[in-house]
């Protein structure tokens, strides 16, 4: 499970980094994707178990959020 959560954490900094690079609807769209597979990761990485990928989780949700915020 770890694992997969990290693997929903890269996708999303993949998926974020595209977003940022892409115009319109469909970066925003990509930013919509990096929040949802973010999200998908902190179903795993919790505040109580694994706080400090919880928290680098909860930093990358936020800018990306951020991003997609000023994408729309």
């Amino acid at each position: 499970a770890i694992q997969w959560a990290s693997t929903q954490n890269n996708l999303g900094g993949a998926l974020q980094s595209q977003g940022e690079r892409t115009a319109g609807a469909d970066g925003a769209a990509l930013l919509a994707k990096a929040v949802e597979a973010y999200g998908r990761a902190l179903e795993v990485y919790t505040k109580a178990d694994l706080p400090q990928d919880w928290a680098m989780t909860q930093n990358n949700l936020g800018n990306a959020l951020q991003r997609h915020g000023v994408h729309i």
